[in-house]
């Protein structure tokens, strides 16, 4: 087994303690099994925020050659719901992690 194969399959068991991944198809987890390899950062968003995986995949964020009007309504929507300063400031470290992940998944997976 290749290195990157084995540090794919330790972020992957870490991150199916925290969320169960059956709910992936056989290509999503392949995608995912690949960038876990190639992104300690992905990894970490993923055991940090571990709700992200489903929100990526279920809001076409990957395939999504128009994510900029999303993005944006998302944001808004987040910001609506937001009552204080620290509310705001976890909501919007939440934010940029889920988007700096998708940045890097598309990146890596081209």
């Amino acid at each position: 087994m290749s290195l990157l194969t084995n540090i794919a399959l330790h972020h992957y068991e870490n991150i199916n303690e925290k969320v169960d991944l059956s709910f992936l198809n056989k290509h999503q987890s392949a995608d995912l099994m690949k960038v876990l390899g190639l992104s300690d950062f992905i990894a970490d968003a993923l055991l940090k925020q571990p709700e992200l995986l489903t929100e990526v995949f279920e809001g076409q964020l990957l395939q999504s050659k128009q994510r900029c009007q999303k993005i944006k309504n998302d944001l808004a929507e987040l910001l609506a719901k937001t009552e204080d300063e620290a509310l705001l400031h976890k909501a919007l470290r939440q934010f940029r992690r889920k988007h700096m992940l998708v940045i890097a998944w598309r990146e890596l997976l081209g």
